[in-house]
């Protein structure tokens, strides 16, 4: 697979637990963001890893876990 068809791969990953958060599936969502994450770090696309670490502390935010909300803000600031 070409470059940009993995990190297009990783986006369309990114998609789907975005929906499962919003209808309060958080751990679907945890997990497909977890799957994204993995894409977008062997391939090295820091700005895909940086936007999945945000989503993943969204997440941990809105199911009230705020320390660990916290690591995952300062994890995707770090990756970009």
């Amino acid at each position: 697979m070409h470059a940009r068809e993995e990190i297009d791969k990783g986006h369309r990953q990114d998609a789907l637990p975005i929906i499962e958060r919003a209808i309060g599936q958080f751990q679907e969502a945890l997990d497909y963001f977890e799957d994204a994450l993995a894409i977008h770090q062997e391939i090295d696309d820091r700005p895909g890893e940086g936007i999945t670490l945000n989503n993943i502390g969204s997440t941990y935010e809105s199911l009230g876990q705020y320390e660990r909300a916290l690591d995952y803000f300062e994890k995707a600031v770090a990756a970009i």
